[in-house]
């Protein structure tokens, strides 16, 4: 959908996902960046004890966001209700006018977004949040919780970027969405390359057991197969995530997922 600002953007809320093995995903219209959602795979996750609405099991949001030769992608998984993601990147949604250039601007945008004053209820979420220079080959971002990123493309190990933290946000106590609570992180990536933002129904797939989920051996084989074609890389992750790493269960968590290629 076009955002008024003149930029192309996709909103997911996981509050309409609600079939499990299923998937929403939605390409802008470049072609160049994927939005993607799903509930999971298995009805039985021993994620669901921690959901604040089983009939609402899908916790997760994702925003992208694209304008000339930047890419905005943001991905949130809230914990006991969903409305702290869903707030958080709608409120984002509506307030950007123009896609950050700087970490600076990024932190202005988020703290607007904490600031909406609309209502959520008593959870909490992640938020990783990152932009891409198409022209100056990288970009930036910043990452509250445990959601990350990685690079794909030749020679990139497809290692996470920010590593996890504590630091979960509540977007109605603006300060816990300050920077300096964030861990920060910059990046090349070189043309041919694809950057992908995702929950931890990724990287967690095994609910609560990364060690034995998918991981920077399985990002790369992905890639390798589909070569830096978001859409491709989009479902076979999601694929892979449903799957499990043989011998060990998958599909445990919620997955949102933002890929951006340059």
């Amino acid at each position: 959908m076009a955002a008024n600002a003149g930029f192309d953007h996709a909103l997911l809320l996981g509050e309409s996902e609600t079939v499990y093995k299923d998937r929403d995903l939605t390409v802008l219209p470049s072609g160049r960046v994927v939005a993607a959602l799903s509930v999971g795979a298995d009805p039985r996750s021993p994620a669901l004890a921690h959901k604040g609405d089983p009939d609402r099991p899908n916790e997760d949001a994702v925003l992208v966001m694209e304008r000339g030769d930047r890419a905005l992608l943001a991905v949130a998984d809230a914990h006991y209700g969903c409305l702290a993601s869903h707030a958080l990147l709608s409120a984002l949604a509506e307030r950007l006018t123009d896609l950050p250039a700087s970490p600076m601007d990024l932190g202005h945008a988020v703290r607007a977004a904490a600031m909406d004053g609309r209502r959520t209820d008593s959870s909490g979420s992640t938020l990783l949040i990152a932009v891409l220079h198409r022209r100056l080959g990288g970009g930036f971002g910043f990452s509250w919780g445990d959601s990350t990123c990685t690079l794909l493309g030749a020679g990139l190990p497809g290692e996470p970027l920010p590593r996890p933290n504590a630091a979960f946000v509540h977007p109605q106590v603006p300060w816990t969405l300050e920077t300096e609570r964030a861990s920060f992180f910059e990046f090349d990536l070189p043309a041919g390359g694809l950057l992908a933002a995702f929950t931890d129904g990724i990287h967690e797939c095994h609910y609560g057991h990364p060690e034995t989920s998918l991981g920077p051996a399985q990002f790369t084989e992905l890639f390798q197969e589909t070569g830096p074609d978001p859409h491709a890389f989009a479902e076979r992750l999601i694929e892979a995530a449903h799957a499990g790493r043989a011998p060990h269960p998958g599909g445990q968590d919620n997955i949102a997922l933002a890929v951006a290629a340059t």
